[in-house]
């Protein structure tokens, strides 16, 4: 046999199941040699085909097995067409678990940046710090308005309106409601006046305290009216600065022991405008000690107070003493007066009285009277 030969038979695989079909047919099963054998340079009788029926001393015991074997296995092994097949089974798909608290990572997944976005918040924030701007200047705006224009201090007096109340006669009493002044000014309470006391002038102050003695020269008012004299921002002006406005030349050691609060009167006197004042005392002994040393230099002091334009008041003047009980006083006990004639022809002088450590005072002697009478129950 060639090479090409025993190459080509023994490329022939053999199975298990082909054996067994040999086995049941009555066939035999060849026997081969092993293939170190069956390649072997030196002959042998392996590269021919063993006969396993020649010359084997076993070999009925062989045939007893086999027929033996063959019954067994044709009663168990079942035919091959009946064999099922086994189909492969498809893997179940396996599903990826899902973390417990993925769903709480994907809360702190931080979004992709996005340049758009950052712009418009940019943008977002500028328009509000722009629309914030215009509204401070606005409201800028309204406040200059309201404090420059409409709280700008009138140039003449600011008073409530307030009912007349006094101890008049019934006709009396009716005249003075139906007066122009009584519906402007409060008789029985102190008024406000108004200056700017940055601007205003002592000539301007006189005419707004003239043209109040007009009114009440209309209404035939004969009892003095109280103002407290406030500034552009409605605050009490002291009586040290009020003096400096009206060109009061009183000594300093004297104002310094007069407080800042004071009242203003304006009175129509027979006709001709009279002023006075009601000054608070921080000491009336150490106050009428220092008075008396300077006494005769009130009038000079004092005299821009005085209505007349024309009047020349001496630069020193002696006072004299008198008394006078107030009409509406309960006391009985008369109040010591001291007084100075600047001109007794138009009834100009300089009446004071010290009283519980208030100093009155008239640039006339009815002017002084009428404040006592106002002030002194």
């Amino acid at each position: 046999m060639s090479f090409t030969d025993n190459k080509n038979q023994t490329s022939q695989i053999r199975t298990m199941r082909g054996d067994l079909e040999a086995l049941k047919n009555g066939g035999s099963v060849e026997m081969e040699a092993p293939l170190e054998e069956q390649y072997s340079s030196v002959p042998s009788t392996a590269s021919h085909p063993i006969d396993v029926h020649s010359n084997n001393p076993f070999q009925k015991e062989i045939e007893e097995i086999s027929s033996t074997t063959t019954s067994t296995i044709s009663s168990q092994v079942p035919p091959v067409d009946s064999i099922p097949q086994q189909v492969p089974q498809q893997a179940p798909e396996q599903v990826n678990p899902v973390p417990v608290n993925q769903e709480q990572n994907n809360q702190n997944i931080v979004p992709p940046y996005n340049p758009s976005m950052v712009t418009d918040t940019k943008n977002r924030n500028l328009l509000v710090i722009i629309g914030g701007v215009l509204i401070l200047l606005c409201l800028g705006g309204v406040a200059g308005y309201y404090f420059l224009v409409v709280k700008k201090p009138a140039s003449g007096p600011i008073v409530p309106i307030v009912d007349v109340k006094e101890n008049t006669t019934p006709s009396e009493n009716n005249k003075e409601k139906n007066s122009p002044v009584a519906s402007m000014y409060s008789l029985d309470k102190a008024n406000y006046l108004s200056f700017n006391v940055e601007t205003v002038s002592k000539k301007e102050i006189k005419e707004n305290l003239r043209s109040i003695h007009q009114y009440m020269l209309s209404a035939s008012l004969n009892q003095p009216l109280e103002f407290l004299i406030t500034d552009q921002n409605n605050n009490r002006v002291a009586f040290s600065r009020f003096a400096l406005l009206l060109k009061f030349s009183i000594p300093q050691e004297i104002l310094s022991l007069i407080e800042e609060p004071f009242s203003l009167y304006v009175y129509n006197d027979a006709g001709a405008p009279r002023i006075g004042f009601d000054l608070l005392l921080k000491d009336q002994t150490s106050f009428s000690q220092l008075l008396g040393k300077n006494e005769d230099r009130i009038p000079e002091s004092l005299q821009t107070a005085f209505f007349d334009f024309d009047t020349a008041v001496p630069q020193s003047i002696p006072f004299k003493s008198n008394v006078y009980t107030p009409h509406s006083s309960t006391n009985t006990t008369p109040i010591a007066v001291r007084y100075a004639n600047v001109d007794s022809a138009k009834n100009l002088s300089i009446d004071y009285a010290l009283v519980n450590n208030h100093m009155y005072i008239g640039t006339s002697k009815n002017t002084l009277t009428a404040i006592l009478d106002k002030n002194i129950k």
